[in-house]
């Protein structure tokens, strides 16, 4: 049953690829209670990250503060349709639990035989992690110990000969 949503999925995001929809980048924040609340991030001036708070500056109004404790998922994509139709052809991903303060699981879908690099990457551009995954034509997941690397937003890289594609996480 999960080979068939996946291979449904990869036959969506080609679908779409073909279409080339377009759309405003957001950041998507759901909280304990399963509420999510999304920014379009040009309306946002800055993002800061207190001991326990992550505080969002709009230049229209006060500053937006939530409690990291409170946050279930963070993700910066754009909206559903634009950020399918960027994903390259050879791999989706999907990371959670996001933020994560232990453990973080990558879920990816191939139709690409090629190995792959995952990198993990800090907000001054410097390496923390990287390992060389044997991949084939499939699904796959990956679970990747992150309780050493300090607090902050990194993202994760995942690249083949020729594509690749980020995705950010925040580490608590």
């Amino acid at each position: 049953m999960k080979h068939q949503h996946s291979i449904l999925f990869a036959l969506l995001i080609s679908v779409l690829l073909l279409t080339g929809a377009q759309a405003q980048k957001k950041l998507y924040i759901k909280d304990h209670t399963g509420g999510q609340i999304n920014y379009n991030l040009s309306l946002i001036r800055s993002l800061t990250f207190s001991e326990s708070n992550l505080v969002i500056n709009k230049p229209d109004g006060a500053p937006v503060e939530y409690l990291l404790a409170d946050i279930r998922y963070l993700n910066f994509e754009e909206d559903a349709l634009a950020n399918i139709s960027k994903v390259s052809p050879y791999q989706c991903i999907n990371i959670y639990p996001n933020p994560a303060s232990e453990e973080l699981k990558i879920d990816y879908v191939r139709i690409s035989s090629a190995d792959m690099q995952l990198s993990v990457i800090d907000i001054e551009g410097k390496t923390r992690m990287q390992q060389n995954i044997k991949s084939s034509f499939s699904t796959g997941s990956i679970k990747l110990v992150v309780s050493h690397l300090p607090k902050g937003l990194y993202v994760i890289r995942l690249q083949d000969g020729v594509y690749f594609e980020n995705k950010k996480f925040i580490k608590n």
